[in-house]
């Protein structure tokens, strides 16, 4: 008897919980010419430019899985008893039993492609020239980026299998032979469980800027020139960029595997006036692969607010008592969170797998033979037990310098085909 019980949960690479890639592109810009210039005796001027961007990615998955699967495989358990006359013969096939349970659950993904705000793509140039004796002149160029990217995953995930296969604990009792003697013969066949529990859980990737960072890849060019006696001139750029990634992940996992295997607890006894009385059981196989891969964390940050492009700044020819002023500030912060601050990873792992083969505990008594010497024999097959554990649990990385591809998870098909061929 073949039965084959698979279960796939989510099954692919990760289909499961609430999936999301979110991908926040910032308008790209053309150069930026501010001018401030030929302006009057005692005019005031302002110009201001003001770019604020806020981005905020929240991905938050919760999954609860149970896997409950029992199989029972029989084709023992056969009584041939009180017969009388001519050859008693048990002869049982064998029983396979295979169980695959896969659960891929809960992925987020967030990607936030540049850090425009930071900067223009173009140049930007700003200038005060050719203004008037006591006149004033502002201009200010803010950019403010904030980017925040949430991920929490919780996973709770129980699978229980339980494997009973029985060849064995079969009867030929108080048989009578005949004039020839006879015989009694029980022969079992092989009684096989295969069990595969693989579970690969709570994965977050965080990408953030990407290779233009949001820069001025242009280049910055600040003029003051030219302006009459007296006058007031200010060209003031800030740039402030922050970047906050916290990912948090809890796992809780158990594995349970029960596997009973009977190819023995046969019984040939009390036969009168037979020949041969043999028992041959064949062998006890039990097959487990626990696998279990959860809570990996990779956050990517790559922004900054540095002008790719040269920074040309200047001051010159303005008239008597003027008061000019350049100020360039740049600001960046990032704060990654994959441990402490209420974020990191929480792990807990169970495996139990029992595995029992019984090829023994056979039984040939009391038996009167109608010639001389026949034989009375209990050949008992091989009991084998193969057991295959593989955890692997709370990874985080961090990096400024690249943007990995980033594969969570073990191969489940590797695992299978390495421990049973399938």
């Amino acid at each position: 008897m073949n039965k084959i019980t698979t279960l796939k949960k989510l099954g692919a690479s990760i289909t499961a919980g609430e999936i999301l890639l979110s991908t926040f592109a910032v308008p790209a810009f053309a150069d930026t010419n501010l001018l401030e210039s030929g302006n009057g005796t005692g005019t005031i001027q302002n110009v201001n430019v003001n770019s604020n961007n806020n981005t905020t990615s929240v991905q938050s998955n919760n999954a609860v899985v149970t896997n409950t699967v029992t199989s029972n495989s029989t084709t023992g358990d056969n009584d041939s008893s009180a017969n009388t006359g001519g050859n008693v013969a048990i002869n049982t096939g064998s029983t396979s039993s295979t169980t695959q349970i896969q659960n891929n659950l809960n992925s987020n993904q967030a990607q936030v492609a540049g850090c425009a705000s930071c900067g223009t793509t173009g140049s930007l140039n700003a200038a005060i020239t050719g203004n008037g004796a006591n006149s004033t002149d502002n201009t200010n160029v803010n950019n403010n980026s904030n980017v925040s990217a949430f991920q929490n995953n919780n996973a709770i995930v129980n699978n229980h299998v339980d494997t009973n296969s029985t060849t064995g604990n079969n009867t030929a009792n108080a048989n009578t032979g005949g004039a020839g003697g006879g015989s009694v013969a029980i022969n079992t066949g092989w009684a096989v469980a295969n069990t595969a529990v693989g579970t690969q859980a709570n994965a977050n990737v965080a990408v953030v800027g990407g290779a233009a960072n949001g820069n001025v890849a242009g280049g910055t060019n600040l003029l003051e020139s030219g302006n009459g006696t007296g006058s007031h001139n200010n060209v003031n750029l800030s740039s402030n960029q922050s970047a906050q990634v916290a990912q948090d992940n809890s796992a809780y996992v158990t594995n349970y595997v029960t596997s009973n295997l009977k190819t023995g607890l046969n019984d040939a006894s009390a036969n009168t006036g037979v020949g041969s009385v043999a028992i041959n059981t064949g062998a006890a196989v039990a097959n487990t692969a626990l696998g279990t891969s959860v809570n990996e964390n990779v956050a990517a940050v790559g922004c900054d607010c540095v002008a790719e492009g040269a920074l040309n700044a200047k001051i010159g020819g303005n008239g008597a008592f003027a008061a000019d002023n350049l100020n360039v500030n740049n600001t960046g912060d990032t704060s990654v969170f994959q441990g402490g601050q209420g974020a990191g990873n929480q792990a807990f792992v169970l495996n139990a797998a029992t595995n029992n083969g019984f090829t023994g505990t056979n039984a040939s008594n009391a038996n009167t033979s109608g010639l001389l010497f026949d034989p009375e024999t209990i050949n008992t097959g091989a009991s084998y037990s193969t057991t295959t554990v593989q955890t692997a649990g709370n990874s985080n990385i961090f990096t400024t310098a690249s943007f990995p591809d980033v594969n969570f998870g073990f191969n489940m098909n590797q695992l299978w085909t390495g421990l049973f061929g399938m």
